[in-house]
C-alpha cells in the first residue's frame, strides 16, 4: 500500500525529515500544505503522516487550519503519526495536532520530534555551526524513522494549559508579520519569494515586491532570497539558513502555483 506525508517547511527542515521518512517506508507521496491545497485525504493509504516545525511551542497556523479543514475518510487500519522539528523545545505541536484529529474522528497512534537547526532569524542570528548541528539532527531524524516503520503506537501527553495560552497570544499576530518585512534596492525581482510563499501572501507589482496580511511566519522569503534583499526590522546584518540538503529549486517544486 502506498504511504502520504503532509508537510509544511520554510528553511527545509521538515521537508528533510519527511524526504528520510519517506525514503525508510517506501511508495510514500511527499504533499506540501498550502494555501489552496487539496484537503480530501485518501482512504487506501497504509501510513498518513504530518511534518511541521514549532512555532511558538505550538503547530503553525496553516497546519492547523489544514486538519480542521481536511475530509478524512475513516479508516482502520491506517497508521497516523506526526513529527515535529523544533530548535529549542518540542513544545505542544503534537498533542495540539493529536487533538484537532479526534475532533475529526481520527486516532493519532504515534508522536515524535526532533531538534534541528534554530531559524527564527527575526527573533536571533543564525549560528555558524550549520555542518555541525545538521549532523546531530540528521542522527535524531533516524532515531524517529524506526518507530513509524514499525508503526509504533505510543500515547501522546496532553497539553499543558500554560503552554497553549502563550502560543495563542503570540500566534494572533502572525499573519500581520510580513507588514513588517522591508524590501532593499537589491531585489531584482526574481520571484522567488512569491513562488515559495505557501500562503501566496508576496505580491510582485510594477517591479515592487510587497506582503499582504496572511503570513504564516515561516520566513521563506528572507531566508532564502538570494539578494538578502527582505529583511524583518532587526535581520539586514544577520545570516541566513537554509537546509543543505533542500534548495531553492526544491522548494519552489512544492509550492509553486499549479
Amino acid at each position: 500500500m502506498k504511504n502520504r506525508i503532509y508537510f509544511f517547511t520554510g528553511t527545509g527542515n521538515s521537508l528533510k525529515m519527511a524526504k528520510d521518512i519517506a525514503n525508510a517506508v517506501g511508495n510514500c507521496e511527499l504533499v506540501p500544505i498550502k494555501s489552496g491545497m487539496n484537503t480530501d485525504i485518501p482512504a487506501d493509504c497504509e501510513r498518513i503522516g504530518f511534518v511541521f516545525p514549532i512555532y511558538y511551542f505550538g503547530l503553525p497556523a496553516m497546519v492547523l487550519d489544514f486538519i480542521k479543514n481536511a475530509n478524512f475518510v475513516p479508516k482502520s487500519d491506517t497508521y497516523f503519526f506526526a513529527v515535529a522539528t523544533y530548535g529549542a523545545l518540542p513544545g505542544i505541536g503534537v498533542p495540539m495536532l493529536r487533538d484537532a484529529l479526534k475532533e475529526k474522528g481520527i486516532e493519532l497512534h504515534f508522536g515524535g520530534g526532533a531538534k534541528m537547526f534554530a531559524n527564527c532569524v527575526y527573533k536571533y542570528n543564525m549560528s555558524k555551526r550549520v555542518e555541525k548541528i545538521t549532523t546531530k539532527s540528521n542522527n535524531r531524524i533516524s532515531r524517529v524513522i524506526p518507530h513509524i516503520v514499525a508503526k509504533t503506537v505510543k500515547p501522546i501527553r496532553s497539553t499543558k494549559q500554560f503552554t497553549f495560552d502563550m502560543y495563542q497570544k503570540n500566534m494572533m499576530k502572525i499573519n500581520e508579520l510580513a507588514l513588517e518585512f522591508s524590501v532593499s534596492e537589491t531585489c531584482d525581482f526574481c520571484g522567488l519569494c512569491r513562488s515559495i510563499c505557501p500562503a501566496k501572501n508576496v505580491y510582485i507589482l510594477e517591479e515592487k515586491t510587497a506582503f499582504g496580511a496572511k503570513c504564516e511566519g515561516c520566513l521563506a522569503c528572507i531566508q532564502r532570497c538570494p539578494k538578502h534583499a527582505i529583511n524583518h526590522t532587526k535581520t539586514h546584518d544577520r545570516r541566513r539558513y537554509n537546509h543543505p540538503e533542500v534548495s531553492n529549486d526544491e522548494i519552489f517544486s512544492y509550492y509553486k502555483e499549479e
